[in-house]
């Protein structure tokens, strides 16, 4: 938003949706390093969660948040244990 764009469109909210609106009222206050820090903080969680693990990775930190994702359909599979227990790391920095 600070191009110019007048929103976004972030998957990463499902799970976590607190830091996406604290990344957005510290831009809305104008207070732009806050939300450069957390937009930082959230940028390597975001990556692996959503881009490289996809829905079945957003469906589990769904769970972990408090909201339902519940398990992918085929002919994507669940994770195994040492991907939940990465994304169960990443997400413990982004409580709800």
């Amino acid at each position: 938003m600070v191009v110019g764009a007048s929103g976004g469109v972030f998957a990463f909210a499902a799970p976590a949706p607190t830091i996406c609106f604290e990344i957005y009222a510290a831009w809305k206050d104008n207070d732009l390093d806050l939300a450069r820090s957390k937009q930082d903080a959230l940028a390597p969680a975001s990556k692996r969660v959503v881009s490289e693990l996809g829905i079945p990775a957003i469906k589990y930190a769904l769970d972990l948040n408090g909201y339902y994702g519940g398990l992918p359909r085929l002919p994507l599979l669940p994770l195994t244990a040492a991907q939940k227990a990465e994304i169960e790391a990443q997400m413990s920095r982004f409580p709800n």
